[in-house]
């Protein structure tokens, strides 16, 4: 939803894109192989934070529908504590990420920073 609504507020003219930010966690594919293109030439800003084997950014699955990432990804391939380490990967799709993972797993879209989702909006998103 995130990069759609970035997608076009800067289609629109909404805001130029010196002002504008985008950082998703968790993001599924979200468009073809044009709207990647379109979000990486428009959109300087962006990262998608993925969390080791999170099953939700390998969906839709990209060789069925051709469902596309764009750039660039952030990936914690470990429990996402404080001073955990990550890798970043310019290549939208590439398997030196989380497309490197087989298993995928549920359990680790519901986690992020070592913080349950959930209890984001039971604590009135106090963290």
């Amino acid at each position: 939803m995130a990069s759609l609504a970035a997608g076009t507020i800067v289609a629109e003219g909404v805001v130029p894109d010196s002002q504008l930010k985008l950082m998703t966690f968790g993001q599924p594919r979200t468009g073809d192989k044009e709207y990647a293109h379109f979000i990486d030439s428009r959109i300087s800003y962006k990262f998608r934070v993925v969390h080791a084997q999170d099953i939700i950014p390998h969906m839709p699955f990209k060789l069925i529908w051709g469902y596309k990432h764009h750039r660039s990804e952030i990936w914690y391939n470990n429990d996402m504590t404080t001073n955990s380490t990550f890798v970043g990967c310019e290549e939208a799709d590439g398997n030196a990420c989380s497309n490197s993972q087989v298993a995928l797993s549920w359990p680790d879209h519901m986690h992020y920073f070592n913080i349950h989702i959930f209890d984001f909006g039971k604590n009135g998103c106090k963290y």
